[in-house]
């Protein structure tokens, strides 16, 4: 048979009444030293802190730092706000304010950092380039990102409204514009930027041109059979 526990007398510090409790129980809760939970809960919200209140000075500012509840009340809290706080710590960098790192100092560090100098400098192209492959792109491509390039098809586009010249559609979100050469760009090379030789079609009306793709490639090498007969 199981001890009997020891059970004595305590008052309660709320309202004064006289009740049984064990040495266990007072130990491990506050429902211990209270006769019911009513009166535990009523002891707790009488030291429940109010709401918002002051909880230190700013160190920036110094005005007060007040916290809206208990989520903002802590310990290490010493700013009484984000910008304060964003400000405390620029304080020290106010020498560099208004003030930026030359071109040749960014490139330094660029390359202590990364060890790779910055591809976008334009002295550094073509042999210089780390990433130099012996010119192995080709010289259509050259020509198709090169800035005069993309000049002819701004010329062609704005002369011709930015509408397509056999269907009559205008560019939109779902209707894509293309800049077409009306002499082959593989085999005129001399009217490649000519602005006369462009001509504006959608991505359909495109796509049905006799030039277009591998279209120009096939009429290139009938040329080049035709020349070969003749001769």
């Amino acid at each position: 048979m199981a001890a009997k526990r020891t059970r004595f007398e305590k008052v309660c510090p709320v309202c004064s009444h006289i009740f049984l409790t064990i040495p266990s129980r007072e130990k491990r809760s506050k429902l211990g030293t209270f006769c019911s939970f009513k009166c535990a809960m009523t002891f707790v919200g009488g030291e429940r802190r109010k709401y918002p209140m002051k909880v230190g000075v700013c160190k920036n500012c110094k005005n007060d730092i007040i916290a809206k509840n208990s989520g903002f009340n802590k310990p290490w809290r010493t700013f009484c706000s984000k910008s304060c706080r964003m400000s405390w710590g620029n304080k020290g960098n106010k020498i560099w304010l208004g003030k930026h790192h030359k071109l040749e100092s960014i490139e330094k560090l660029r390359i202590k950092k990364t060890g790779i100098p910055n591809y976008k400098n334009r002295e550094i192209i073509g042999e210089k380039h780390w990433n130099w492959q012996g010119g192995k792109t080709k010289e259509s491509i050259k020509i198709r990102n090169s800035a005069q390039y993309k000049d002819w098809r701004i010329s062609v586009f704005k002369r011709d409204q930015h509408t397509c010249q056999e269907c009559g559609k205008k560019q939109s979100k779902s209707i894509l514009i293309n800049a077409d050469h009306i002499k082959p760009f593989a085999l005129y090379p001399n009217f490649r930027f000519d602005v006369d030789n462009g001509r504006t079609l959608c991505v359909d009306c495109h796509k049905q041109t006799e030039t277009y793709g591998y279209k120009a490639s096939l009429l290139s090498m009938n040329r080049h059979l035709l020349t070969r007969t003749t001769c």
